[in-house]
């Protein structure tokens, strides 16, 4: 895919994705490539989608026909049993998970690095998500992506103690 640098943020700030139009973010050294482009570069996008049956298992839906997909980190849950090792790392950690039938989706977001938190280990955050019923779970990037937030009677709120400054977040 090609295309052209129309607006390059650094500060965080929100804005409107128009329909057909992609947004990259980068943290730590992705910033510094990012930081590189100016409005009117012409950038090209190459991405593989491996066939997987990752959460294919619930929805039953051919890879190649997805229309929207996110991308995660470790899988926590596969058909309905716990798939991380042991560990005791504790870090502020959001997830995503569906149920057997694949007709329910669960977000969950453990705060940490502070009060009140101090995050959980993977094998507990996959443990919750099968006492929640998750049959396919998902662990997704962490720190300052561990927020979630909601549009409460229209007004946009924050549900969550990020670990990082709250002011980079776009809500």
């Amino acid at each position: 895919m090609t295309g052209t640098v129309v607006d390059v943020r650094k500060d965080g700030s929100s804005i409107p994705i128009p329909e057909g139009t992609l947004l990259w973010a980068g943290t730590n050294s992705k910033t510094q490539e990012l930081e590189k482009l100016t409005i009117g570069d012409q950038v090209q996008v190459k991405w593989l989608l491996a066939p997987t049956p990752f959460l294919l298992s619930s929805s039953r839906v051919p890879w190649n026909e997805l229309t929207k997909i996110i991308s995660g980190k470790e899988v926590l849950v596969k058909r309905g049993f716990v798939c991380v090792g042991p560990s005791s790392a504790r870090h502020p950690r959001p997830a995503v998970g569906l149920n057997e039938e694949g007709t329910k989706l669960v977000i969950v977001v453990v705060d940490g690095r502070g009060d009140p938190s101090v995050g959980r280990p993977l094998p507990l955050l996959a443990g919750y998500l099968l006492h929640i019923r998750a049959y396919d779970a998902l662990n997704l990037d962490g720190g300052v992506s561990s927020a979630i937030a909601a549009n409460v009677h229209g007004t946009r709120c924050l549900l969550s103690i990020p670990s990082d400054s709250a002011s980079s977040l776009m809500v």
